[in-house]
């Protein structure tokens, strides 16, 4: 199983919970390599906090305007 294939999975968790803002869409799988860009609401950092740790350098954070970790 890829980086995207685990990643695509827990997006699709995360989008009716609002945390996300920006991110790309899980139901397309075409050209999809590390590192993703994601962009969180300014509440959820443990959300983010569980993308770090679950993905590392695999996922940029964006918690609001300030990347994550920092």
């Amino acid at each position: 199983m890829t980086v995207w294939d685990e990643l695509k999975i827990v997006l699709l968790d995360l989008e009716p919970q609002g945390v996300l803002t920006a991110y790309p869409d899980p139901r397309v799988d075409e050209g999809r390599e590390p590192p993703f860009e994601i962009h969180l609401a300014p509440w959820a950092t443990d959300a983010a906090e569980d993308l770090h740790r679950r993905f590392g350098d695999d996922v940029r954070l964006i918690v609001g305007a300030l990347r994550y970790p920092e």
